[in-house]
């Protein structure tokens, strides 16, 4: 069988995750060329929010992306840790988001109408309520949350380390600093 060599330039979460999913494609021999250690530039610095049904993107292709990645990470998140032993810090318990315009509430009604029609459940916070959950925040010009169960947070740099990690396992190869080598 003929071997195909495929090259990634870059090697923060998009590199890395293009990486670990060839990996898994047969008689692929896959490098992945960076300047630096893995997350280092841009995913070092991410806030790793994995928002779908708080997005106000509601039909077509946009939410499409973010509804089959939000679907993706769950299962890719477990099966990483198992593949590596790694734990990857990774919060399932939702995703606030504070609002500062009430002009801006019904907005969020309606979104909130969509995602219950689409299975992804969405949670208006009035002030009070706001307080009742998240009692330590200070509630100085907010008018109100919303609050997204089905959403998360991943800890992007050690999510991009495991993604690294697993594809090496799989005979990926990684290389640092070598800007000679880089395709122009």
């Amino acid at each position: 069988m003929i071997e195909t060599k495929v090259a990634v330039i870059g090697c923060g979460v998009v590199g890395a995750a293009i990486a670990y999913e060839l990996s898994q494609v047969p008689h692929l021999k896959v490098t992945v060329l960076d300047r630096q250690m893995p997350a280092q530039e841009s995913t070092g610095a991410a806030l790793g929010v994995l928002m779908a049904a708080i997005s106000q993107k509601v039909k077509g292709r946009n939410w499409r992306l973010r509804q089959t990645s939000l679907q993706r990470y769950d299962a890719l998140v477990n099966e990483l840790e198992a593949a590596t032993g790694r734990s990857i810090p990774y919060n399932r318990a939702g995703i606030v988001s504070l609002i500062y315009d009430e002009t801006t509430w019904p907005k969020w009604e309606k979104l909130q109408t969509v995602r219950q029609q689409q299975d992804y459940p969405l949670a208006l916070w009035t002030p009070e309520q706001l307080r009742g959950h998240l009692p330590l925040l200070n509630p100085a010009g907010i008018c109100g949350a919303v609050y997204s169960p089905r959403d998360r947070q991943i800890h992007p740099a050690q999510f991009t380390q495991a993604l690294v990690a697993a594809a090496r396992q799989r005979g990926d190869t990684f290389s640092q600093n070598n800007e000679d080598q880089a395709i122009k």
